[in-house]
């Protein structure tokens, strides 16, 4: 009996080593070179946690050359007082696909509205065959799935509404 539970606790841990566990929103961002100052900005503006807390979600994840465009300097970045409003800005509480995002985009007839985490809201639109937020900023890749949630990376930072 003992050589049976053994031997099946040795096959479950090489079952295991196979199997990859779904990573989350933060590790898939901290897995690319792409996302450095997005990952940073998150730590700075204590967000973590809050990724995890919210799920599911979607990220609008702006890549770094994004981030040069909104400011050449990121310790400008990181030490703005805003800076946690500013990422909440690219966070919606709700898991969207890009399938999703197009059918509510249809059905609102050329256009879809998302709340943010920060309150404000985003406007969603097809343009040319690609989706944009607030008529500026275009998907770069999309439905990066995660544990909790989604990526969708995007070419340009999010502001505030005024």
């Amino acid at each position: 009996m003992k050589r049976f539970l053994l031997l099946f606790s040795f096959l479950g841990l090489i079952l295991a080593q196979d199997i990859e566990l779904p990573k989350s929103i933060l590790d898939i961002s901290e897995d690319t070179s792409e996302h450095t100052m997005l990952v940073a900005a998150l730590y700075k503006a204590d967000l973590v946690k809050t990724l995890s807390k919210a799920n599911p979600i979607t990220l609008f994840a702006p890549n770094d050359e994004a981030f040069r465009e909104f400011s050449s300097s990121s310790t400008e970045i990181l030490n703005d007082p805003d800076l946690a409003e500013l990422l909440k800005h690219h966070i919606v509480g709700k898991k969207w696909i890009v399938a999703d995002l197009i059918a509510a985009i249809d059905a609102g007839e050329g256009s879809t509205t998302l709340e943010t985490l920060g309150g404000d809201t985003l406007t969603l639109t097809v343009v040319d065959g690609n989706i944009l937020i607030n008529d500026e900023i275009a998907f770069m890749a999309v439905d990066l799935e995660a544990e909790d949630g989604i990526i969708h990376v995007i070419d340009g930072v999010l502001r505030p509404n005024p």
